[in-house]
């Protein structure tokens, strides 16, 4: 098996296990179904949309999946550098 055939299975493998990972968030509620960010309206709860209908703005959080990314590590454009993270 030359090398270009051993990441290609690699691939396959790591696919399975992203499969297998998502599936188990969905299944449990602690994730939504995808959806495309550009195309798509994103994912609500019934309390976000109601907080939206009384004029508030809650906070919606993503999380961008890379698994097939094959350059250096994904850098953001955003600086968040000023705003506080969840531990």
């Amino acid at each position: 098996m030359d090398e270009l055939e051993r990441a290609y299975q690699q691939q396959i493998r790591d696919a399975r296990h992203f499969k297998e990972w998502l599936d188990m968030g969905l299944d449990r509620g602690w994730v939504s179904d995808p959806f495309c960010a550009g195309h798509d309206d994103a994912p609500l709860t019934e309390y976000e949309l109601r907080r939206i209908e009384e004029g508030d703005d809650p906070c919606v959080v993503f999380i961008r999946l890379l698994l097939f990314h094959d350059g250096p590590r994904y850098e953001t454009t955003i600086d968040h550098s000023d705003e506080t993270r969840p531990e």
